[in-house]
């Protein structure tokens, strides 16, 4: 088991039933919407997450590896979705 699988299992034995319960279904959340979307993290991605979660649980974030980490977890996904606004939404144009 790696170390990032023993943080959480030391972490889910630390909460009470109903709270593992819920951390059972978000997991199995998590786990249908990958397959849902049939990605699977290349190496390198799955290997930065790691390291990052590592270095989540020993308090050793780096500011620009946190920003980059955050940045990372927020905008993934996006660059499927398509875009809310076009130019024909503006009501006024810059001159």
């Amino acid at each position: 088991m790696n170390s990032v699988l023993k943080e959480i299992q030391h972490h889910a034995e630390l909460l009470p039933l109903a709270q593992q319960a819920e951390l059972l279904d978000y997991t199995m959340y998590l786990e249908q919407k990958v397959a849902a979307k049939g990605q699977q993290c290349d190496h390198l991605t799955e290997a930065l997450e790691k390291t990052a979660a590592v270095n989540m649980t020993k308090g050793e974030w780096d500011r620009t590896e946190f920003s980059q980490f955050s940045m990372n977890q927020a905008m993934r996904g996006m660059e499927e979705e398509p875009p809310l606004y076009t130019l024909d939404d503006l009501k006024e144009r810059w001159r």
